[in-house]
Order: structure tokens, then C-alpha cells, then sequence
């Protein structure tokens, strides 16, 4: 029973997917350059604000953590974020640099961390969950002032919303059961600086920037469908 269950639900979730990408299809060939017209304000978004945005930030996290920087976070914060958020202290480098640097910055640093064995899948799924936030530069400086034309609004924004990810953090902490701490290879401890390092870094955030843009640019064709 449980399987046959299974089997619709399946074949339920395909049909709704295909109905809707039929849907998206028949609204693009019907409307082309309306969709081209919105894809080309998709493609200034993304060169006048987005990549100038959080390209350099999505680079300096990913230098952060192949740098083994992450171990002074690591030192300075492991027992509050085991106490608070029920994660090892290498995990503070995410919601720091997603506070500091803005979505998708926290998000991909936890992963970066993943990647490098420094946190494990849990402390990963569970850092990510309030780890990826405005930063304080686009909730003061777009939003407080530029939208309201009031920069104490952007910060009690920006208060609000760390509040917001610390009591999400906290909460996560008994909703999700306890972890066992990573062991740290001597490998993982903080080295040198080679072009190599920074190649690497840079090739990832272009990916992840590519991937960012391509969503952006692929919505707003259908918005103008």
C-alpha cells in the first residue's frame, strides 16, 4: 500500500511538473519578445547589481576557507555556537560572513566548509538554515536609505533580522538531533597563499555566479511570458 501510495505521488509530482513546463512554453512561444524584453532587464540586473554585488564577496569567503582562516573563528567561537546553535566552531565563519557579506555568501561558505570536511553534513543543513541573510550594506543602504530615505530603518531591519536567524539557530538546535564533532585533519590548518588557491576560489564563485544569474535571467523570462 505504502508503495503503490508512493508511485502516485510520484507520477502526480511528474504530471504537475510537465503540465507546467508545457504552460511555460506555450507563454514564451506566444509572447517571445515581451520574455526577451524582460530577459534583457534580467541581463542589466545582473551586470549593474548583482555580480558587482556579491561576485568579490562570493571570492574573499572562498579565500577565507581554503586559507584554513576559518580556525580563528573556529578558536574564538566553539563555545558559543556549541552552546547557542549546537555546531562545532568552524561553522561561525558562515553566518558571520552571510551576516557581513549577504545571501548567497553564508549559504556557500557553509558549504565550502562542508567540501573541505571542516563541519559535517548536519552542522552544514543546519548552519545554511540561518546562515543566509541580507547584508548589512543592502538592508541599510538600499532599503533604509535609498527606499525610505531613512538609514535607522535599514539598521533596525538589519537588527531584526539577525535576531531572526539567531532564534532560528537556537531553534534548530532542538528541532535536529545532536551531532558528533568533526575530528580536524592537520591538513586543514591554516597555509599559505598560492596563485593556485586563488585560481581555484575564483573558477568556483564564477560558477556559482553563473548559476545565480542564469536563475535570475530564466524567471524573469517567464514573468514577462
Amino acid at each position: 500500500m505504502t508503495t503503490d501510495g508512493g508511485k502516485i505521488k510520484k507520477c502526480f509530482s511528474c504530471t504537475a511538473l510537465i503540465f507546467i513546463a508545457l504552460c511555460c512554453f506555450a507563454a514564451l512561444i506566444k509572447k517571445p519578445d515581451i520574455a526577451i524584453g524582460y530577459m534583457k532587464s534580467g541581463l542589466r540586473l545582473c551586470a549593474e547589481t548583482v555580480i558587482p554585488s556579491l561576485f568579490p564577496f562570493m571570492v574573499l569567503s572562498g579565500l577565507f576557507v581554503e586559507l584554513g582562516l576559518s580556525e580563528i573563528f573556529a578558536f574564538i567561537f566553539s563555545k558559543p555556537m556549541k552552546l547557542l546553535f549546537g555546531t562545532g566552531g568552524a561553522g561561525a565563519a558562515a553566518p558571520i560572513m552571510g551576516a557581513l557579506c549577504g545571501f548567497p555568501v553564508g549559504a556557500l561558505t557553509a558549504h565550502r566548509l562542508y567540501a573541505k570536511g571542516r563541519i559535517s553534513s548536519r552542522e552544514a543543513a543546519r548552519l545554511i538554515a540561518f546562515s543566509n541573510n541580507p547584508s548589512s550594506a543592502f538592508l541599510i543602504s538600499a532599503v533604509g536609505t535609498a527606499l525610505w530615505s531613512c538609514p535607522k530603518f535599514g539598521i533596525v531591519l538589519y537588527i531584526i533580522q539577525l535576531l531572526s536567524a539567531a532564534i532560528i539557530g537556537i531553534a534548530m538546535r532542538f528541532i535536529a538531533p545532536p551531532y558528533e564533532c568533526d575530528t580536524v585533519s592537520e591538513g586543514e590548518k591554516m597555509k599559505g597563499f598560492s596563485v593556485r588557491t586563488l585560481t581555484k576560489v575564483i573558477s568556483e564563485s564564477a560558477i556559482s555566479m553563473l548559476n545565480i544569474c542564469a536563475l535570475i535571467l530564466f524567471f524573469a523570462s517567464l514573468v514577462g511570458a
